[in-house]
C-alpha cells in the first residue's frame, strides 16, 4: 500500500502545483451568478405551489419570457460590450479607458433597453389574447424585461473587466432577497407574488449599477452616447460573425424548450405550458453544461498567451503556442471528463427521485447533446484567433435550424425536441472540432510566417 500513497501524494501535489489558483478562482465566480439563479428559480416554481394551476403557469410565462426576451435582446450588444470592455481592460492606460468603457455600458443599457421594449410591443398581442395577461401583468413583465437586459449588460461589462467578485456576491444576495420577497407575496397573492419577485430583481439591478458606477468612473471625461452611437457600425462591420454566434447561442439553448412550451400551451389552451416532462428533463440535461467552469478557467490562462502571440523571437513563439495547446488540450479533456461524471449522475438520481422513463430519456438526449455543445463553445474561444470566428456561428446556426425541424414531430412525442438539440449540436461540433484541430496543426506555420514578415 506504501507505493501507491506516494504516487498518489506526488499526482496530488503535480496537479496543486499546475493549476493557476488565481485563474481557478475567477472561473469558480463565474459560474456563482448562474447557479444563484438557477436554484431560487427552480425553488420558487417547485416550493410556491400554493396557486391553482393556471395561475401557476401564468406567473412562470412572465417570469421565463422575461429572462428570454431580455438574453436575446441584449445578445449582439452583450458581445460588443466583451469586445470593447474586455479591450479597455488589456490597455496599459487602464484607468484613463475606464471611461471608454464607461461610455460604452450606458450605450449598451440604452440599446438593450429600446430593444426589450420593441420586442415586448410585438408580443403584446399574444399575450394578452392568448395567455390572456391583464395589463398590470403585462406591466411587469415588461418592466421585468428591461431589468434584466440591464442586468446582462452590467455582468457581461464586469466579467470582460475581469471582475468576477463583484457580480458573484451581489447575485447571491439579490437572489435571497428575490426568495424572501416571493415568499412575501405568496403569502398574499399571485399578484403580490410578481410584484416581491420583480421588488427583488430591482434591489439586483441596484447594487449591480451602484457598483459599476463606482468601479468604471474615471478621473477623465466619459464620452457621449451619440460619440459611441458614431462608432456602432464599425464595431458591427467588424463583430457581425461574433454577434451571430452570440445570438444563435441563445437561440440554441431555448429554441427547443419554446417549441415544446408552444406546443403543449396549444394542447392545453394556455397559449404557453411550461410544466411537464419536457421542462424537467431538458433542464436537467442542461446540468453537465456547469463543466464549462473549464472554458472559463481556460480564457483566464490564455489571455497573456494571446496578447502578442506572434511577438518575440522564433523560440518564444514556438514556447507560447506549445504552452497555447497544451491548455486547450487539457481543458477539453477536463471539460468533457466533469461533463460526462455529471450527466451520468443526474440521470442515476433523476430517475430515482422523479422515476419517469421519458423525464429521464429527455435528459439523457439533451445531456448528450449538451457535452457536443460545450465543444462549439470551447472552440468559439480559439477560432477568432485564426480568423474563423464565421465557423462558430455558421455550427450555432446548425443547432438551431436542427431543432427548427421538428416543430412537426413534438406534437406526437416531445423527446423529438431533445433529439433536434442533439443531432444539431452532434453535426455543428464536427463541423466547428474539425476546423479548430486544422487550424492548431497549421499554428506552427502561421508563427513562421509572422517571424518571417518581421
Amino acid at each position: 500500500m506504501g507505493a501507491p500513497s506516494v504516487n498518489l501524494k506526488q499526482i496530488i501535489i503535480k496537479i496543486t502545483r499546475d493549476i493557476d489558483k488565481n485563474a481557478l478562482r475567477h472561473s469558480a465566480l463565474f459560474y456563482v451568478p448562474s447557479l444563484a439563479t438557477t436554484l431560487v428559480s427552480f425553488l420558487l416554481f417547485s416550493a410556491f405551489k400554493g396557486f391553482n394551476p393556471y395561475e401557476h403557469n401564468k406567473l412562470q410565462v412572465i417570469i421565463m419570457a422575461s429572462i428570454v426576451v431580455s438574453l436575446v435582446s441584449v445578445a449582439g450588444i452583450q458581445f460588443l460590450i466583451n469586445r470593447v470592455v474586455g479591450e479597455a481592460s488589456q490597455s496599459d492606460e487602464r484607468v484613463k479607458q475606464k471611461a471608454v468603457a464607461s461610455g460604452f455600458i450606458k450605450l449598451a443599457i440604452t440599446v438593450s433597453v429600446i430593444l426589450s421594449v420593441a420586442v415586448s410591443a410585438i408580443l403584446y398581442k399574444y399575450f394578452s389574447s392568448t395567455i390572456h395577461l391583464s395589463n398590470l401583468e403585462f406591466i411587469l413583465f415588461v418592466i421585468l424585461s428591461l431589468f434584466y437586459s440591464i442586468i446582462w449588460v452590467l455582468t457581461a461589462a464586469f466579467w470582460a473587466w475581469g471582475l468576477y467578485k463583484y457580480p458573484a456576491l451581489i447575485y447571491v444576495i439579490s437572489y435571497i432577497a428575490v426568495f424572501i420577497l416571493s415568499y412575501i407575496g405568496y403569502r398574499l397573492s399571485p399578484i403580490d407574488f410578481l410584484l416581491g419577485y420583480t421588488g427583488g430583481v430591482a434591489l439586483l439591478v441596484g447594487l449591480l449599477s451602484f457598483f459599476s458606477w463606482n468601479f468604471f468612473r474615471g478621473k477623465e471625461k466619459t464620452k457621449g452616447i451619440i460619440e459611441n452611437v458614431k462608432k456602432l457600425p464599425d464595431l458591427f462591420a467588424k463583430n457581425y460573425w461574433g454577434i451571430l454566434f452570440q445570438t444563435f447561442f441563445i437561440l440554441a439553448i431555448f429554441l427547443d424548450k419554446i417549441i415544446v412550451w408552444i406546443s403543449e400551451g396549444t394542447k392545453a389552451g394556455t397559449g404557453i405550458q411550461f410544466t411537464g416532462v419536457y421542462t424537467t428533463g431538458a433542464f436537467l440535461g442542461l446540468i453537465p453544461t456547469f463543466s464549462l467552469v473549464a472554458l472559463a478557467y481556460f480564457t483566464e490562462k490564455v489571455k497573456p498567451l494571446s496578447k502578442g502571440m506572434y511577438s518575440g523571437t522564433l523560440q518564444e513563439i514556438h514556447h507560447r503556442i506549445k504552452e497555447y495547446k497544451q491548455i486547450y488540450n487539457t481543458g477539453l479533456l477536463t471539460m468533457l471528463s466533469v461533463g460526462f461524471g455529471l450527466l451520468a449522475i443526474v440521470v442515476v438520481l433523476g430517475q430515482l427521485v422523479i422515476g419517469n422513463v421519458d423525464v429521464t430519456l429527455i435528459t439523457l438526449t439533451i445531456g448528450v447533446g449538451a457535452l457536443f455543445f460545450e465543444v462549439i463553445l470551447f472552440n468559439a474561444f480559439i477560432l477568432p484567433v485564426f480568423h474563423k470566428s464565421h465557423i462558430s456561428a455558421i455550427a450555432m446556426l446548425i443547432v438551431c435550424l436542427s431543432e427548427i425541424s421538428t416543430v412537426f414531430l413534438v406534437r406526437g412525442n416531445v423527446w423529438f425536441a431533445s433529439l433536434g438539440f442533439l443531432v444539431g449540436s452532434e453535426a455543428g461540433l464536427l463541423l466547428s472540432h474539425f476546423t479548430t484541430k486544422r487550424m492548431l496543426s497549421e499554428f506552427d506555420y502561421n508563427a513562421f510566417r509572422a517571424f518571417q514578415l518581421d
